[in-house]
């Protein structure tokens, strides 16, 4: 799941947002957690059904993209950008594919 910009692609996106997920816990990837106290509240928030997928009224949805609209008018960054590739701008090897070079089977 996209955890870095959730909020532009999957609520704004997708329509739909988390109901109940645990306040002392901040929203990020479960991978990129420190304690595994964290992890067990938010199994636990999912399986007892306090956290769970909610879809937004029209009226919420309208109020997220106008706000994200002006946000990116005004300059704040709405999507935190990737990084770049280490090889970037270098040049690369052709592969050969082993399985071109292998003449068909016979019949």
């Amino acid at each position: 799941m996209e955890y870095t910009n959730f909020e532009v692609d999957i609520v704004a996106a997708e329509g739909v947002h988390i109901v109940g997920w645990p306040e002392h816990i901040p929203f990020k990837s479960p991978s990129a957690m420190t304690t595994s106290q964290h992890i067990n509240d938010i199994y636990n928030s999912w399986h007892e059904g306090k956290a769970h997928w909610a879809r937004l009224t029209p009226v919420e949805l309208n109020k997220l993209n106008r706000r994200l609209q002006n946000d990116e008018e005004a300059g704040i960054p709405i999507r935190k950008s990737r990084a770049e590739r280490s090889d970037k701008g270098k040049k690369h090897k052709v592969r050969k594919n082993p399985a071109a070079a292998k003449p068909p089977p016979k019949k």
